[in-house]
């Protein structure tokens, strides 16, 4: 349980939000006790060619700032099997609220049991989405092939990716709720051509009361009585408390109650502990550095605080916000700036050889090189008409982050690289202005000799 779903004052038990059938992967920490640490080692050992080499350690101390602790080469460097996803070359994994996930990549994911796949995208901070128009294989349910999500078993409908989601569409399903707060129900339900759930209020049957404190979703309960309101599971009538403590420093406990239909009203009289961001937290779509989490007008926001926010452009790349919340927990926010560019910042005319040292084929890209060690590489795909120069003109001034990363040892350099290609790995060494680098593009190697043409500012 990081910090990023402390703001929301809805939440989804765990019997409901496995309704949503989210099919984001983020692979969590064991469960949290005071001074627990969890370590680990990753190597290529799938694919060698990935050249995974690292290890990590993620302590948690009840009541303290957490401490994590993450080195190695954690770039791919090929294909690179996890779990049940393929990741491609250029993603890379990354410490996340003391989570181990993948950043800035593209995989395939298979379903286990299925015949059924379709490609996943994970951001800056391994959240998820499902690309449109990837899903492949068989992709009905049928008794025969029940498909199991949390406490749900579907036996009809259809796999659907909505809204960079995988959903089941014109399906029904059956479910349970056993285990915690005495707690021994079954319900029934279908669900819509949009993937929305809804559950019929005739088939809840069991043991629906809170008769002891435990634990559902992020929260904890100390009574109430599930019922289905307007198709939904709630807890109605009851009260709560949710804690969140062992990442950015924070250790806070909030509590409120419900109502006859289910609705929740936090009390911000409940608020009380270490509520100071001390250290990157991540909280929907933004990553805070530093403010004080409190409740302004019935609502939990960060005050006084600093964050960066990262978005895709139409084009498909990754443009950087950095904001800052005042007393009242208003954002203001706008593009961060770039980091200063490093040399090799202008237009290149790329060669590519063919027979006999023949010049092959030309075309004009636009790569810069900034001092963080990311890079910026664009390129026609053509032959560089003033059209196409005019193009890549447009792309000097824009400040994109995380598109590619480098390395310079002397003259040797090496960048991992998102082209309209694909992920592209280049090696090569620097000869002045003069960049002569290998690559492997769609498994092809190539050979380019990158001659700068006009100088970047």
């Amino acid at each position: 349980m990081g910090c990023s779903s402390a703001f929301k004052t809805y939440f989804l038990l765990f019997l409901l939000y496995s309704c949503t059938l989210g099919m984001s992967k983020e692979i969590k920490a064991q469960k949290r006790h005071a001074n627990q640490a969890v370590t680990g080692i990753v190597k290529g050992v799938y694919n060698p060619f990935a050249r995974l080499d690292f290890s990590y350690t993620v302590t948690f101390n009840y009541g303290q700032e957490r401490d994590t602790n993450l080195q190695g080469a954690t770039t791919l460097h090929d294909e690179y099997q996890w779990g049940d996803t393929v990741w491609s070359s250029g993603s890379s994994f990354a410490l996340v609220d003391g989570h181990l996930v993948v950043i800035n990549g593209t995989g395939t994911r298979f379903m286990q049991g299925r015949d059924t796949a379709y490609l996943v995208h994970s951001d800056i901070n391994g959240k998820e989405t499902v690309v449109s128009g990837s899903l492949t294989g068989n992709t009905q349910i049928t008794a025969q092939n029940a498909y199991s999500s949390g406490p749900n078993l579907w036996g009809s409908g259809t796999f659907k990716v909505i809204d960079g989601h995988l959903v089941v569409v014109n399906g029904s399903f059956k479910g349970s709720g056993r285990g915690g707060a005495g707690l021994d129900f079954t319900y029934s339900g279908t669900s819509d051509e949009n993937g929305k759930m809804t559950i019929d209020p005739t088939s809840l049957h069991g043991q629906t009361d809170i008769h002891e404190r435990g634990a559902a979703g992020d929260l904890e309960w100390t009574s109430g009585t599930f019922k289905i309101v307007d198709g939904q599971l709630v807890v109605a009538n009851g009260t709560f408390e949710r804690r969140v403590w062992g990442f950015a420093g924070l250790d806070l406990v909030y509590g409120g109650a419900s109502d006859e239909n289910g609705k929740m009203t936090i009390d911000p009289a409940s608020l009380h502990g270490q509520t100071v961001i001390h250290d990157k937290c991540v909280i929907d779509d933004d990553v805070w550095f530093s403010g004080t989490i409190m409740f302004v007008d019935g609502q939990l926001k960060v005050v006084n605080g600093s964050f960066e926010r990262h978005a895709s452009d139409a084009a498909g790349l990754e443009v950087a916000y950095r904001g800052t919340s005042d007393e009242n927990g208003n954002t203001t926010m706008a593009i961060a700036p770039p980091p200063p560019a490093s040399r090799f910042a202008g237009l290149y005319q790329a060669e590519l050889p063919g027979p006999n040292a023949k010049i092959q084929g030309r075309y004009w890209g636009y790569l810069r090189l900034y001092s963080d060690g990311t890079v910026l590489a664009m390129e026609t795909g053509g032959t560089g008409t003033a059209d196409e120069v005019a193009k890549i003109a447009k792309w000097f001034h824009r400040p994109y982050k995380d598109f590619g990363t480098y390395q310079i040892q002397g003259t040797a350099i090496e960048m991992t690289v998102s082209t309209w290609k694909g992920t592209v790995h280049y090696q090569g060494q620097i000869e002045g202005t003069t960049l002569i680098l290998d690559s492997v593009v769609s498994r092809t190697p190539q050979h380019s000799t990158y001659r700068l043409v006009l100088p970047g500012d």
